[in-house]
């Protein structure tokens, strides 16, 4: 193979390489909620209340969290037996990254002095994914019902160092759209782009050492 072959094929890696790097795990993937839904009081299917939002992750860690959860259950009562007292639109951005993992997000928010308890809630949103969040994208269930271990595995509500007052999720999931290569082309469709590259320059080099250059032939008079 030529040299000027050899730099292509070099230069060719060199720059898929580079692709493949900027669109690795290492850049997060936007993941935003679709239809989810939560119970306002246990036993009662009353869903109005929803969560809408977006978040990154970025295969190790969770940036960029905006959650609204919108409630009408603003009852009194523990959370297992009445209402919940939760403000009817609270805004969740802060990750516990130690319960926080792939496959779950878990959220915090102070909120204030309950006026009928007169303890001081924190507010707390949990979402478990059916399966974990990867660059690969695409719509992830988020589990509702309980885990082996009897607990929740995707809820809302606060606690108040007393007890916990938490609601079941009902439905939803999250959802994201994979990287793109510039261009516009996947990362697939680019590496079989650059295989044909070298395809080609492999079959040129050898046509050209195959082909046959005719002598000029010296007439003698």
């Amino acid at each position: 193979m030529k040299f000027t072959s050899i730099r292509s094929v070099i230069i060719g890696c060199g720059a898929a390489a580079g692709i493949l790097a900027s669109t690795s795990s290492a850049h997060a993937l936007t993941w935003t909620l679709q239809n989810v839904t939560f119970y306002d009081k246990q036993g009662v299917n009353t869903t109005d209340t929803t969560a809408t939002g977006s978040f990154d992750f970025d295969g190790s860690s969770y940036s960029n969290v905006n959650i609204n959860v919108v409630s009408n259950a603003t009852g009194t009562g523990a959370g297992g037996e009445g209402g919940l007292f939760f403000p009817p639109g609270v805004i969740f951005t802060e990750v516990l990254t130690a319960q926080s993992n792939s496959s779950r997000l878990v959220l915090s928010k102070n909120l204030g002095l309950d006026p009928n308890t007169a303890l001081v809630n924190t507010g707390q949103l949990r979402l478990t994914f059916s399966s974990s969040l990867t660059s690969a994208g695409g719509i992830i269930a988020i589990l509702d019902q309980r885990d082996v271990n009897n607990q929740l595995n995707s809820y809302y509500g606060y606690f108040d160092n007393t007890q916990d007052h938490f609601q079941s999720l009902v439905t939803g999931s999250v959802t994201a759209v994979p990287f793109e290569v510039p261009g516009g082309a996947t990362i697939p469709s680019m590496g079989a782009l650059f295989a044909l590259g070298i395809m080609r320059s492999v079959r040129k080099n050898t046509a050209s050492k195959t082909r046959i250059t005719c002598p000029i032939s010296e007439v003698v008079s």
